[in-house]
């Protein structure tokens, strides 16, 4: 494999900066407010309320299914067949929860779950208004942010790193990157914003087996990084380097299963935003710690390494 296109493999992959950033975010702005059949309900809510996001009117009240949530009419997953009539006394509790129709252990599973418990608490398990169960389904998202992030994290640290005090940086390097070499992403696969966004945005399902290539790939670097022989002094770098990859290959494969997790994927897109960024500090960290001894010549440990962390900081 040719040096040149090692380098130039992992970076497209690995690359980071504010326009990267500013994509991410864009696209997570785009991705919620995304209305596929333009019915005035984003694609992710529709989701949640279990109504067809290519089907305008896919409720029984012949109204676009946004003038239904609107005014009250269509009522979330979690709570279908369990709110009382509105000549009964039927006061629901914690153990009438329902079984939600999103995949199970998914953050929108887990979503419909806390959105249907706070229902109770704020309701006393009566019927709430449009505008409040509205104000309570944008409170939950808001929210949820901070818990995509807390279920994505990679729980990978220290006390699992195995610390050798016989290795040597350039055996650690070189380790690296032998690791980012065997699991090269080919350039067919494409940026993974740009096809994030063709999946999320475009609707191009193509897209989709490629992210999950990407997934794979990180996956498959960050469990060589696990077994890797780690010096002391770097046992801080080596840690966020597995996180970062663990957490871009989890958020990546939730996107490119997006239909089955809507409210996860603006979670995974908020992380690998994060995860980006925090790879190629890391990356930029062990270069600095190479350049200490020198500039590594074509040839050398460090050599790539260096190259992908300057390349992935532009």
């Amino acid at each position: 494999m040719g040096v040149s296109y090692v380098i130039s493999g992992p970076s497209i992959f690995f690359k980071t900066n504010s326009a990267n950033a500013e994509s991410t975010e864009a696209l997570l702005a785009s991705y919620a407010a995304k209305d596929t059949d333009g019915d005035g309900l984003p694609d992710w809510q529709e989701a949640l309320y279990g109504t067809d996001p290519n089907k305008a009117i896919s409720n029984s009240f012949g109204v676009p299914d946004g003038e239904a949530a609107q005014k009250g009419l269509l009522t979330p997953n979690a709570l279908k067949n369990q709110l009382p009539v509105a000549d009964t006394a039927t006061v629901l509790t914690n153990e009438d929860l329902p079984v939600p129709d999103a995949a199970s252990g998914s953050i929108t599973d887990e979503f419909s779950k806390e959105f249907l418990q706070d229902y109770f608490q704020a309701t006393n398990g009566q019927p709430m208004t449009a505008d409040a169960q509205q104000a309570l389904l944008q409170t939950l998202v808001q929210n949820f942010s901070a818990k995509a992030a807390v279920k994505l994290s990679s729980q990978y640290s220290s006390v699992s790193v195995h610390t050798n005090t016989s290795t040597s940086l350039t055996s650690y390097v070189s380790v690296i990157e032998t690791t980012f070499q065997s699991h090269n992403i080919s350039d067919l696969n494409g940026d993974p914003i740009s096809l994030m966004h063709a999946l999320l945005v475009d609707g191009n399902d193509k897209a989709a087996p490629k992210l999950m290539a990407i997934s794979k790939a990180y996956g498959a670097m960050a469990a060589d990084l696990r077994a890797t022989k780690v010096p002391p002094s770097m046992i801080p770098t080596h840690v966020a380097l597995v996180k970062s990859l663990e957490q871009l290959s989890l958020s990546t494969a939730i996107v490119s299963n997006y239909k089955k997790d809507p409210l996860g994927t603006m979670g995974a897109l908020s992380v690998y935003s994060a995860s980006t960024k925090s790879f190629a500090d890391t990356l930029s960290s062990i270069a600095n710690t190479i350049l200490v001894s020198g500039e590594p010549q074509e040839g050398q440990a460090g050599y790539l390494l260096v190259n992908i962390a300057r390349i992935s900081t532009l």
